[in-house]
């Protein structure tokens, strides 16, 4: 029952998905899923595929639900039944000048081939009409194609991402959020260690601990600890991540992210006031 509630909210997300792709379009004049980075790229595909599932991700994270990779299967169909229903809707909906509807003049078939071959193609960033793509048009479509799938495998892919309880496996949801003052890269190295391997009251130093007021070196760093709970059995976990800045931008330390889970009945909540 579970899962239904998955094909559910996708299938929602589908529709309003197609339907908002289709109205940008006849707004504007701008169709986003065919929009390509260097020709071979379908990000627009990619994000209106994820938005075409994305009522599952809604879905699990409201109703507590863990994918399977049957999950995943139908997932990718119906991002790919996203693409479809864009081009379907485009075609029912079309009225000509005359006030004749595209629909009574040709098939739906012959109306995607003369979509997909009649449709001219723009370059640089003056888009410069280079004509007609012809037959080309097919190889377009299967990369539209291919970033609808990816779309809709991405989507799976941020439900399993969705952190969990370590004792129960219901989802987790952010309580609070507080990132420390500028500190130098050996401290954040050393409080991200101490956090992952120090006892409980060494956790509450960590969170406590600010640093003095002093001027630091260039290269610097901030945590940002996330405090994350769980709704049924009341646990608490707190997520630490580490940014850089090397002079110019702050980058992301992947190697020092972690989780630290706290035992059932403590919370953490006043350090993050």
């Amino acid at each position: 029952m579970k899962h239904l509630i998955l094909i559910i909210g996708m299938a929602i997300t589908c529709v309003l998905a197609a339907t908002a792709n289709l109205v940008l379009a006849r707004m504007v004049g701008i169709n986003v899923f065919t929009f390509k980075i260097w020709f071979l790229v379908p990000a627009g595909a990619i994000i209106v595929g994820m938005l075409g599932t994305s009522g599952a991700i809604l879905a699990a994270r409201y109703f507590n639900i863990h994918p399977s990779i049957i999950d995943a299967v139908f997932m990718v169909i119906v991002a790919a039944a996203t693409m479809a229903l864009i081009y379907y809707l485009d075609y029912a909906t079309l009225v000509l000048d005359d006030g004749r509807k595209a629909s009574d003049l040709v098939g739906f078939g012959d109306y995607v081939d003369l979509m997909l071959t009649k449709e001219h193609l723009r370059v640089g960033r003056g888009q410069v009409d280079a004509g007609e793509v012809g037959r080309m048009g097919y190889l377009f479509a299967l990369v539209e194609f291919v970033g609808f799938l990816a779309g809709g495998a991405a989507s799976f892919g941020l439900i399993r991402a969705l952190p969990r309880c370590g004792d129960c496996g219901d989802y987790l949801k952010r309580l609070k959020t507080k990132t420390t003052a500028p500190l130098t890269v050996d401290e954040a190295s050393n409080m991200i260690e101490l956090l992952k391997q120090g006892d409980l009251a060494m956790v509450n130093r960590v969170m406590a601990w600010a640093p003095p007021a002093r001027s630091v070196d260039r290269e610097r760093a901030a945590i940002t600890f996330d405090l994350y709970g769980c709704s049924k059995c009341k646990t608490e976990a707190i997520f630490a991540k580490v940014k850089v800045f090397n002079g110019r931008e702050w980058k992301k330390v992947s190697s020092l992210e972690t989780r630290r889970n706290l035992v059932s009945g403590l919370s953490l909540r006043d350090q993050f006031a």
